[in-house]
């Protein structure tokens, strides 16, 4: 709690949803992740995996480099971010952000791990 209130901007909520499939993998579907002022990184918005959803849909939304964009437009403006914060209680929020990051070649814009006893939101 110390962190988001010192550095409310570069402090990162996020909650990811995610589709579980058969032997427990599990795959975000949709992010959004808030700063400690409660401004958008990354309003709510489903993720493009780049993959059809049955023969007729295609999942909208944006693609991974898309979000890592964003998440980097927001770190030149005020500054890496300092500390990740989830709605979960467990680290799968920050796996799928890595994820995400990866996939886009940008892990270096990636929060520090997550600190459950520092989170006020579980």
């Amino acid at each position: 709690m110390t962190a988001w209130m010192k550095y409310p901007a570069n402090t990162a909520i996020a909650n990811f949803e995610f589709i579980t499939f058969p032997g427990s993998l599990r795959f975000p579907c949709q992010v959004a992740i808030a700063d400690g002022f409660g401004e958008w990184i990354i309003a709510p918005t489903t993720i493009n995996h780049g993959i059809t959803k049955g023969e007729r849909r295609s999942l909208r939304g944006k693609s991974c480099q898309e979000i890592a964009d964003l998440i980097d437009q927001y770190v030149k403006k005020h500054g890496a971010l300092k500390t990740f914060m989830a709605w979960g209680s467990q680290d799968c929020d920050l796996n799928y952000l890595r994820y995400i990051l990866r996939s886009a070649k940008a892990e270096h814009l990636l929060p520090p791990a997550l600190r459950f006893a520092a989170q006020p939101l579980t």
